[in-house]
């Protein structure tokens, strides 16, 4: 009679262990690349600012901490650099564009390291350009580049991912 509570509470412990573990295992990933894919739904991929906060709450995307950034192609002259700039208000011309393919992109490139959030600002004071982050898809890579966070982002004008 008595072994099944200790049967359960040792299976409570063992999941909860296993739940603690697979925390760790992925808070402690060091990250290197964050691409944002253009939704099919979008011509362009706009893109206002994207900040990357590490533990420390130091924004890495930052080129004075590290951070570098390139498109898949660039439109009206808006080059990756202005998606790292620091100026997050998101009124043309302070942001990225790419061109209107299917398979646009923006990549930000940082010292390989744990972070712990990434916020991406739309553009915002254009109708025509708000909304274009809907369905665009956020990617996290190690620093071997393997994936391993995705995150479908929303219309909103700043929206924050944790990691």
């Amino acid at each position: 009679m008595i072994a099944v509570p200790i049967v359960i509470v040792i299976l409570l412990v063992v999941v909860y262990l296993i739940g603690f573990r697979k925390k760790s295992i992925k808070t402690s990933i060091k990250t290197k690349t964050i691409k944002i894919f253009k939704s099919s739904d979008a011509v362009h991929l706009y893109i206002a600012e994207v900040e990357v906060f590490n533990g420390s709450g130091t924004n890495v995307a930052l080129p004075e901490h590290g951070g570098s950034a390139t498109q898949s192609s660039t439109a009206f002259g808006w080059g990756a650099e202005r998606a790292i700039d620091g100026n997050t208000s998101g009124v043309a011309p302070w942001m990225s564009a790419t061109g209107a393919s299917d398979l646009e992109y923006l990549q930000l490139t940082i010292t390989p390291q744990v972070i712990k959030s990434v916020t991406v600002h739309n553009t915002s004071g254009n109708e025509v350009q708000e909304g274009f982050l809907e369905g665009a898809k956020l990617v996290l890579y190690d620093e071997n580049d393997v994936e391993y966070f995705a995150k479908v982002l929303t219309s909103d004008i700043s929206q924050t991912i944790l990691v």
